[in-house]
């Protein structure tokens, strides 16, 4: 569930855990990914695990997060360079962090249209 505003009027993705609940401030998010029903959020200070479904979790999100790969979501605002990984899978790198996603072909090209819109 995204908190659109609070009293800094910042936005913040709600995260339920098993033991307990994490506000996420969305900027601070640089990609979320899955593996094994498990979703790690990744941001500019910690991680973040919860065992919401990366589907339910991008329903809730603003237009600069977009869905990568089956398996990750990245914030367009914190990609820094995406390079030719395999046939037809790039690697995305970002500000800020030494991780990187990945993104297909066909994502890519949709992600280009919707930066130039």
């Amino acid at each position: 569930m995204i908190l659109t505003t609070d009293y800094n009027d910042e936005n913040k993705l709600i995260i339920v855990r098993k033991s307990g609940v994490s506000f996420i401030r969305l900027e601070s998010i640089i990609f979320m990914e899955t593996s094994q029903r498990c979703t790690r959020i990744i941001t500019n200070t910690e991680d973040y695990y919860t065992h919401q479904s990366l589907k339910d979790i991008g329903r809730e999100l603003p237009d600069e997060f977009f869905r990568a790969h089956k398996s990750y979501i990245v914030n367009m605002h914190q990609i820094k360079d995406i390079e030719l990984f395999a046939n037809c899978t790039f690697s995305v790198e970002f500000y800020g962090s030494s991780e990187k996603a990945y993104m297909t072909k066909k994502r890519l090209e949709e992600m280009l249209t919707k930066w130039r819109d």
